[in-house]
């Protein structure tokens, strides 16, 4: 079915990977490595090492730079490296303030969390008084 797949520098396609439905096997189309074909890409990149953690951004897409501890700026033109830079320092105050806020955000849900388990052993305490039954521990957090 795929014997005409072009070549790419000489290299043919990576093989498909093994999947009952060859529609989701082809989603993505074909993939072709170690091709050693520059990219004509002309502007920066923002590399980063040594990842931090989610600062608040839930968990979608690609983590941003500032979520990283080491960051370098990549220049390109026209496909090769011009210039290499570390810019962590430049994201460092931005990175503190975000571990802040959501350690700051961890406490108040923290302190929620607290607050309504305070007030279902008080509910409990108050039922079984009234009723002069020992109620069982809640299993869900809705069976207040």
């Amino acid at each position: 079915m795929f014997k005409d797949e072009p070549l790419v520098n000489g290299m043919t396609p990576d093989p498909l990977p093994e999947c009952d439905d060859l529609t989701l096997a082809l989603m993505f189309g074909r993939r072709y490595t170690d091709v050693w074909l520059p990219l004509e890409y002309t502007g920066e990149v923002l590399l980063g090492n040594d990842w931090v953690g989610n600062l608040g951004r839930g968990h979608h897409g690609s983590k941003p730079a500032v979520e990283y501890n080491e960051i370098k700026k990549v220049v390109f033109s026209k496909g090769k490296i011009q210039q290499i830079t570390d810019v962590s320092d430049q994201y460092a105050e931005e990175r503190q303030a975000l571990i802040k806020a959501e350690e700051e955000k961890w406490k108040k849900e923290r302190k929620v969390e607290e607050r309504r388990k305070q007030r279902m052993l008080l509910k409990r305490k108050l039922v079984g008084f009234f009723t002069r039954k020992r109620q069982p521990m809640a299993t869900h957090r809705d069976d207040l």
